[in-house]
């Protein structure tokens, strides 16, 4: 179950374990840093809507004097010092709850608006007002730093990275306006990042970056004076990035940087004796992020799948066929279920019912605070798929009980 520390406390760590008990869960996915949301909390008894910071570490970043930071980090308002997130980890485990920790590294709007220089910079010279780039010594060090930071909790299981890659030009923007659509070619050329360090990962692979930012900058800007009428500017844009041998060799010094990050973070959880895990190369264009699935995939632990609504058989067996490939011999697959997804009970327990049947057995779950009464009646039904025990509901909704300690 994803869960945020705030979300806990909130709640109360004691009535969190039972519910995850009542519903035969047996770990958190715990968030120790985390990007701008709004969080609509309909069980929470202190608050119903939260609106979080942009982007802030959720434990205290001076409990261990064996970190150096290369600038300060955010860190959130509700973190009250050291024993926050200890205090918290020694209650789940006192429960036998085992905890993997969900680190979200380079989306954060907080970092890359007060230390603007750390920021991706498109190829018009904007720079991005919530991504931080990969490539940059300063945001390597940071990573390096937030991941001992981490790792110095206990008792931990996994780590999971998030966002710990270059991201979509689009990814994390709030209230975006826009009276166009770029196509996705557009949008790939859009993500690429021009500062001063990819343009010297660029100049490694033989690329002019002037020249080449120049060139990318016309190329979008030829698009835009097109739309929105018609598919044909995009559809040339699609044809020049085919046919640029330097956009592959761009792509290229991309993922020299971004995945050699990546790498770095999954071999200290892995000396650690963690469980590791990445979002980076599960669902997303890694011409985009920058780490390939052939990059992370022996240092990979865990992998995830979103289950969707409404998926035929047929279709629930394609989605666990391409996850196992993906995954890799060694890694264990979890079908992920946003709940948020499901518009009933019905075609909740069909889908997962269905994932069971295609030989999957385990099951992240999104997210305990945003859930609904009824939704954790939803998995208390459905527990027997991962913990084997019983064969369908045991208890209504209507009967459920609990403690608010």
């Amino acid at each position: 179950m994803y869960a945020y520390p705030w979300d806990v406390y909130d709640h109360g760590p004691q009535r969190v374990l039972d519910d995850l008990a009542a519903c035969g869960i047996d770990a958190l996915q715990l968030s120790f840093s985390y990007h701008v949301a709004t969080f609509i909390t309909p069980r929470n008894p202190r608050r119903k809507v939260r609106f979080g910071e942009p982007g802030a570490l959720e434990f205290d970043p001076t409990l261990s004097d064996a970190v150096t930071w290369p600038f300060e980090p955010a860190v959130a308002a509700e973190v009250t010092g050291e024993t926050y997130m200890p205090v918290l980890l020694e209650a789940v485990a006192e429960r036998g709850i085992a905890v993997s920790a969900w680190v979200v590294y380079l989306y954060n709007h907080a970092l890359a608006r007060r230390n603007p220089e750390l920021a991706v910079v498109n190829a018009f010279g904007d720079r991005n007002g919530a991504q931080l780039c990969p490539a940059n010594p300063a945001v390597r060090e940071y990573v390096l730093a937030l991941t001992d930071a981490v790792l110095a909790h206990g008792p931990l299981t996994g780590l999971v990275t998030e966002s710990l890659s270059y991201l979509p030009y689009d990814y994390g923007f709030l209230n975006l306006k826009a009276a166009v659509t770029p196509s996705e070619a557009a949008g790939l050329l859009l993500s690429l990042c021009f500062c001063s360090h990819c343009a010297a990962g660029a100049a490694a692979f033989g690329i002019d970056p002037t020249g080449w930012r120049q060139e990318v900058a016309a190329t979008i800007e030829r698009e835009f004076a097109y739309l929105p009428d018609g598919s044909a500017p995009g559809a040339d844009t699609e044809a020049w990035c085919r046919d640029s041998s330097e956009l592959q060799r761009f792509l290229e010094a991309r993922a020299a940087s971004a995945s050699s990050l990546q790498q770095t973070v999954l071999h200290k959880a892995k000396a650690a004796g963690l469980r590791a895990g990445t979002n980076a190369a599960e669902a997303q264009d890694e011409r985009l992020t920058g780490v390939p699935n052939s990059s992370v995939a022996a240092l990979r632990s865990d992998f995830r799948f979103e289950v969707m609504p409404h998926w035929s058989m047929e279709e629930t067996q394609l989605a666990v066929s391409r996850a196992r490939a993906a995954a890799g011999p060694d890694a264990t697959v979890y079908a992920l279920a946003q709940l948020s997804n499901f518009p009933d009970e019905r075609a909740f327990g069909a889908s997962l019912e269905a994932v069971a049947a295609s030989g999957i057995e385990h099951f992240r779950l999104y997210e305990y605070g945003l859930l609904a009464e009824r939704h954790l009646a939803w998995l208390e039904h459905a527990q027997h798929l991962w913990t084997g025990a019983g064969h369908g509901p045991t208890v209504s909704g209507s009967e459920r009980k609990r403690t608010d300690g």
